[in-house]
């Protein structure tokens, strides 16, 4: 072997490496979540998409099921309060937990998987006002109720660390579908499944109107300090395209009245 060829081998080799690498550390860790226990994820009662009273705990808890499933992954589901849930969740008790929103501080925390499911997001309130949701001279002074677990609107944050906007956090939505008909808030801010479903459960009310404010997308998070999260996540995401692909998402998800 020649110089010249010599040099062309121990390039290529450099070269291939890091892909062989890759690949062979991809496979080691489905290896090593496919070998381990049935995952254990956690999440709460967001009805209709989740819940313990829901057939098949709802559509969600369907989706994260059967995204596993494709890559040969058991899973066992537990149902808890959204705030213990999620502190037993970064304290590595679960492997992960869904369906979560974004925010600077869990991006910090948690790896985030493709979104599940993305919907319009709507300010809710009482029919008789005049909201006007983005503008910031409307907001200044009333009151957002925000369930435990929900995510906050993140184009309210200037306004909430300014104490120009007050928060309310009771336990569920339907606290705050109450609240707003007694006038003790001034808008809650949710998808028009969630408020439907919340509405429902709250009784008679006052009417409510409301209006778009975004998109809201639907995660898995996984703890940044679990030795496997990037494959769990990897897993996840793999699947979830595969029903996308099949249209059997949009067949699981019709069971939230879509």
């Amino acid at each position: 072997m020649n110089a010249a060829t010599r040099l062309h081998a121990t390039t290529l080799r450099r070269l291939t490496w890091p892909i062989w690498a890759g690949l062979l550390m991809g496979c080691l860790l489905r290896v090593q979540v496919q070998a381990a226990e049935p995952l254990k994820l956690v999440t709460g009662d967001y009805a209709p998409f989740t819940g313990p009273h829901l057939p098949q705990g709802g559509p969600l808890t369907e989706v994260a099921r059967r995204a596993f499933a494709e890559s040969r992954i058991a899973v066992k589901v537990h149902f808890l309060p959204w705030k213990r849930g999620y502190a037993e969740t970064q304290a590595g008790q679960y492997d992960g937990s869904f369906p979560y929103g974004r925010s600077p501080e869990r991006e910090n925390a948690f790896y985030f998987s493709e979104s599940a499911y993305t919907v319009d997001r709507r300010m809710y309130y009482l029919a008789d006002t005049a909201a006007q949701p983005r503008d910031p001279r409307w907001l200044k002074g009333k009151r957002y109720c925000v369930p435990l677990g929900f995510t906050m609107l993140k184009e309210l944050g200037p306004l909430i660390e300014r104490k120009e906007l007050e928060v309310h956090s009771p336990p569920n939505l339907e606290s705050c579908v109450k609240m707003l008909a007694l006038r003790r808030v001034d808008f809650f801010i949710t998808t028009p499944d969630i408020a439907d479903a919340a509405m429902a459960q709250a009784g008679p009310s006052t009417p409510l109107a409301s209006q778009s404010v975004g998109k809201s997308e639907n995660f898995l998070i996984v703890p940044k300090t679990h030795p496997q999260g990037l494959a769990i996540i990897a897993a996840f995401n793999k699947g979830l395209a595969v029903l996308k692909a099949k249209g059997e998402l949009e067949k699981i998800m019709r069971g939230a009245g879509r």
